[in-house]
């Protein structure tokens, strides 16, 4: 578990009325507040996804209609995994308004030559990030 997802777990649960939830709070069922603090943070993850991934939307115009389903899959897939890598302040800083329609290309071609492995992997986050942060 990355120290990001700790931290943010931590702080998820600290909260009132999750600490209630967790201790079987009326109506709510009996659940760890680890298990509440890891769905929140995928939430986050999610939602933080579907933001950027809208934001590239919306510049792209008429060329997003070029992106099928499964390349608009791929790309909120790869966001969401890249904010997992890094910080809230850098991620904050990504313009992912000014993303080129080459760099989401360049994005998607990533996961076609990553490979499985734990090293490929690494590798894919390397450059997805290097695409999303060349001057933040």
């Amino acid at each position: 578990m990355s120290e990001k997802m700790i931290y943010n777990m931590q702080t998820f649960i600290r909260d009132p009325v999750i600490e209630t939830a967790a201790h079987g709070g009326v109506g709510m069922p009996d659940v760890s507040r680890i298990e509440i603090g890891q769905r929140i943070y995928q939430l986050t993850k999610e939602k933080s996804a579907e933001t950027a991934l809208e934001k590239i939307r919306a510049h792209q115009g008429m060329r997003w209609s070029e992106f099928d389903r499964r390349e608009i899959d791929s790309l909120k897939r790869l966001l969401g995994h890249a904010w997992t890598c890094v910080d809230c302040s850098t991620w904050d800083r990504i313009e992912f308004h000014n993303l080129s329609y080459d760099d989401i290309r360049k994005l998607l071609n990533t996961e076609r030559w990553s490979g499985d492995g734990l090293v490929a992997r690494q590798r894919n986050s390397d450059e997805v990030l290097r695409i999303l942060t060349p001057r933040v």
